[in-house]
């Protein structure tokens, strides 16, 4: 056993020093190999720049093909290139180039293992870029922001150039210009037997109304283009395949209105000449070749150029010259408005995009740019159907393109509008193939973006405002070699809402309001086989939300929704089709199959029936405490008890009405809430202190009380009282006015005032001050304070025995109350003002009745409302006392017929009125706790 496990042993070893050994052999020549290979090392021989109508190129080139990885970096703006294991010839240095958008080229190296050069180029402005290799160099081409326009020429004889010119702009030669909208049209000229080869000399001319400036060569010049740049204004002629031994750039001032200066240089495969100018001019301006050159004539050419560009734009039939012109205009043609039957986006390789534009025929076109980021394409004598009046909206695709619109121009229905919103300015090219608009634009430097950040475009308002103006009518039949497809055909078998001609506003809107419950962002989508979480992915990115789509969620989806609807309806339309459901919380809207959500739905349900139980349960064991509330201002038992909740079957509580306390024992929280609700309802009761003073006071003095004390607002409270009539409402600023004098003893009118912005204090001085001058007798001055809602009684007078035979014929005497007595009960309102509840009993003695005394009693009672500190009067009780007497000489006074020589009589009549003056005031002590 143990010669065995020697064996294994040794074994052991010796494999294990094998592995070592193989493992250093291999690293030995790992090394080695490492140490015997080079690095590859290209130079970079030169950077240059070249311009053309619209791109900037800068050249890289090198001894070898190179490697790269270019970086754009935002501050300072521009883009580096870094190639590794390449070096600097000694001639590449750092250069400021002469032009408006590259600020500097800077070429550094990087000091690593292997070497790395650096090349930084400077912009003045973001453009996008792009690095080509040609060969063994790198092109970096910069694309110019501002679009090129083409200016129209003035052919000296119209009627012959006319063909030509039509006939150039289907041919293919639109695509070698720099920007679709700069179309250059070539002046046509005798052909001559030798093209230019070189550059001769340059000339210019100042006439009255403009420069002429003139290129001579050694030849014909036939290969040319012409565009303006707006910023800063200058005018650019390429002329191609002319040499020029100029090595550098060349200036010529003419400093004139129409041309500052003129700047000339050559490229390998071309002539540049620029002429600087003012914006005023830019289309103005015309190209002519001759034999052996060009010329360029700036000024003096407009009105002919405008004249020109109207009628390239109207396109009248040209018939001035001959009767017989209009046979040779094709009424179908020209009569008959063509409808758009496509309009569709593509997105192609390498971020580029193009714009598909077909008609029932062929139309004329044109496309210009309305805005930095914007472009317009008009379709003369051309409708759009309702249906195709809808925005397609690109955001979410690698394009330049974020916005396609096709509406109807407000000032003509006859011309149809495509509103094409650009992310960037890129270069765009327009062709036209029989009945077909493609417009191709190149890759943008800006990515794809959600919906929610592509902000609705200006001309939106004006779309809206023109569409309410918007009559389309059915569209007429095309003669028939020119229709190949129906309009409305297609469409009505894409959604059974399409009409057979297109909707009028006034439908949309109506469709819009019976789908009121859907207010999310319309869109218009066709899916056919869709897998459904592409679908979902297209919603998300329309409302915003979130979506978390479950892992059972699965299936495709088909529909074809060429009428823009909102996206909710269409989410609840997929869910439908696909027995799916949401649960929407926050800002996250879960998708799930019904059933999952039918059992999550069960176990929710499940959950909170067990909570409520534990909840009960928990109640149900939990602890009892008792606790005392001394009530301070309240009843316990009236005002307290009634509103105290118990927990059912355990809680209880008591009043201990001689402390004037509740005791509650129940759990914590209704506790808690118990002491919430007594604080609330045991607070201070507000007190009313009440002054008053009952005077007797004169008819006069009662009348200065209307005309001076500032009586308001007429009576509070008249009634018909005894015998005497108090009208209604008499009482206007003037107490005495309502009281005019009773004709009967004992008949009394009582009627309530208000005297306001009068304190107690002056009507007390007042009354003193009156009583002094006999006016007025002041018979009390009671004050009384009572707490709110407490009645408070003033009660004055005499009480006069009245003689009485009892049972057993013994007189005795019976006291009545001769008396004034007074009830008010006080209410403080919650915006401190007093209400109060009045009643007034006046008692007084009557006539002797069969020699018996009478008594008489008059009352009133009423509710007002008054200010806190206004005084109210009670008037109308009067006292009249008429006194006769009769006095002369005994015996001859009674004689008849002449007593009256022998006697005098006299009579007195005094009329006294009761006023009572209440004034209520607020009195609150402060809350303790």
């Amino acid at each position: 056993m143990n010669k065995k496990n020697s064996t294994l042993l040794k074994l052991s070893v010796a494999v294990l020093l094998l592995c070592v050994y193989l493992i250093g052999c291999v690293s030995h020549t790992v090394s080695k190999k490492k140490e015997e290979k080079p690095f590859p090392i290209k130079r970079i021989t030169a950077v240059t720049v070249e311009e053309d109508a619209d791109t900037v190129y800068v050249w890289v080139k090198g001894n070898g093909i190179l490697t790269y990885t270019s970086v754009k970096q935002p501050s300072p703006l521009g883009v580096i290139l870094y190639l590794p294991e390449t070096v600097f010839e000694a001639a590449v240095t750092a250069m400021e180039p002469d032009n408006d958008f590259i600020g500097s080229i800077k070429a550094s190296k990087i000091e690593a293992e292997a070497p790395t050069s650096r090349i930084e180029i400077v912009l003045k402005q973001d453009l996008p870029y792009a690095v080509d290799r040609d060969g063994s160099n790198l092109k970096i081409s910069f694309k110019k922001p501002v679009l090129a326009k083409a200016p129209e020429i003035v052919e000296d004889k119209p009627v012959e150039k006319k063909k030509p010119d039509l006939e150039d702009k289907d041919k293919p030669k639109e695509k070698e210009k720099p920007e679709p909208v700069a179309i250059s049209r070539k002046t046509e000229t005798q052909q001559p037997e030798k093209p230019a080869a070189s550059f001769d000399s340059l000339s210019f001319e100042k006439l009255k109304d403009g420069v002429t400036i003139s290129v001579k060569a050694d030849g014909a010049i036939t290969k040319y283009n012409a565009f303006t740049i707006e910023s800063p204004a200058r005018i650019v002629l390429d002329l191609y395949d002319l040499k020029s031994p100029l090595g550098k750039e060349k200036h010529v001032a003419i400093d004139t209105q129409w041309v500052k200066r003129i700047r000339y240089y050559g490229y390998p495969d071309r002539f540049r000449l620029v002429v600087d100018t003012t914006k005023e001019y830019l289309s103005s301006y015309r190209t002519t070749p001759f034999q052996t050159g060009i010329q360029i004539q700036v000024g003096g050419v407009r009105a002919e150029a405008e004249k020109k560009k109207a009628e390239t734009v109207e396109k009248p039939p040209v018939a001035e010259k001959d009767a017989a012109a209009p046979k040779m205009v094709s009424a179908a043609e020209t009569a008959q408005a063509a409808w758009v039957n496509r309009i569709d986006f593509t997105s192609e390789a390498e971020g580029k995009s193009a714009i598909l534009i077909q008609t029932t025929r062929p139309v004329e076109y044109h496309i210009q740019k309305v805005a930095d980021k914007q472009l317009q394409l008009k379709l003369f004598n051309t409708r759009i159907p309702d249906y195709r009046q809808r925005p397609l909206i690109t955001t979410r695709f690698e394009s330049a393109v974020d916005r396609i619109t096709p509406f109807h121009s407000p000032a003509s229905k006859e011309t149809a509008l495509v509103s094409i919103e650009l992310r960037e300015e890129v270069p765009f090219l327009p062709t036209q193939t029989d009945t077909l608009i493609k417009i191709n634009f190149d890759a943008s430097s800006v990515p794809p973006r959600p919906f929610e950040e592509a902000k609705l475009p200006a001309w939106k308002k004006a779309l809206a405002q023109a569409a309410k103006d918007l009559q389309v009518q059915e569209p007429e039949p095309e003669p028939k070699s020119e229709i190949k497809v129906a309009e409305p055909k297609p469409e009505k078998k894409d959604t059974e809402s399409a009409p057979s001609a297109p909707t009028s506003v006034t439908d949309q809107d109506t469709t819009e309001v019976k789908l009121s419950k859907f207010t999310g962002e319309k869109i218009a989508l066709d899916f056919y086989e869709t897998d459904i979480k592409n679908v979902f992915r297209i919603l998300r990115e329309v409302s915003g939300k979130n979506f978390a789509i479950d892992k059972d969620v699965s299936g495709k989806v088909t529909l074809s929704l060429h009428k823009p609807v909102p996206w909710d309806q269409v989410l609840d339309l997929v869910l439908r089709m696909n027995q799916l459901g949401t649960v929407e919380e926050d800002d996250i809207i879960r998708v799930a199959t019904i059933a999952t959500l039918t059992n999550e739905s069960g176990l929710r349900k499940s959950e909170a029936a067990a909570e409520q139980v534990a909840k009960k349960q928990e109640k149900a064991l939990e602890s009892l405490v008792t606790e005392y509330f001394s009530i301070s201002y309240a009843n316990a038992s009236t005002d307290i008890l009634p509103h105290v909740g118990l927990t059912p079957n355990r809680g209880s509580v008591t009043v201990d009405e001689r402390n004037n306390q509740i005791i509650i024992t129940d759990t914590a929280e209704m506790i808690r809430r118990a002491r919430e609700t007594i604080r609330k309802i045991d607070q201070v009761t507000p007190q009313v202190l009440i002054e008053a003073r009952v005077v007797e006071a004169t008819a006069s003095f009662s009348r200065e009380i209307g005309t001076q004390w500032n009586v308001t607002g007429g009576p509070i409270f008249t009634r018909e009282v005894g015998n005497g009539l108090i009208p209604e409402g008499a009482l206007d600023y003037n107490i005495s006015a309502t009281n005019p004098p009773a004709q009967s003893l004992g008949v009394i009118g009582i009627n309530f005032s208000k005297l306001t912005g009068t304190p107690f204090e002056i009507v007390n001085a007042q009354l003193l001050a009156a009583e002094s001058q006999g006016d007025v007798n002041i018979i009390s001055s009671p004050s009384i304070l009572t707490l709110d809602n407490k009645t408070a009684k003033i009660k004055q007078g005499t009480q006069i025995p009245i003689p009485k035979l009892d049972d057993s014929g013994n007189t005795v005497f019976e006291y009545r109350d001769v008396d004034l007595e007074l009830e008010v009960t006080p209410h403080v309102t919650p915006d401190d003002r007093i209400a109060m509840e009045i009643k007034i009993t006046k008692n007084e003695l009557g006539t002797i009745i069969n020699n018996a005394q009478s008594f008489t009693t008059k009352e009133a009672k009423t509710e007002l409302l008054v200010n806190n500190g206004d005084t109210v009067v009670i008037g109308g009780i009067r006292k009249s006392r008429r006194e006769t007497g009769e006095s002369g000489i005994p015996g001859l006074m009674k004689v008849p017929f002449i007593s009256w020589l022998f006697k005098s009589q006299s009579k007195s009549e005094d009329l006294e009125e009761l006023l009572i003056f209440i004034t209520p005031k607020i009195i609150i002590l402060k809350q303790r706790d």
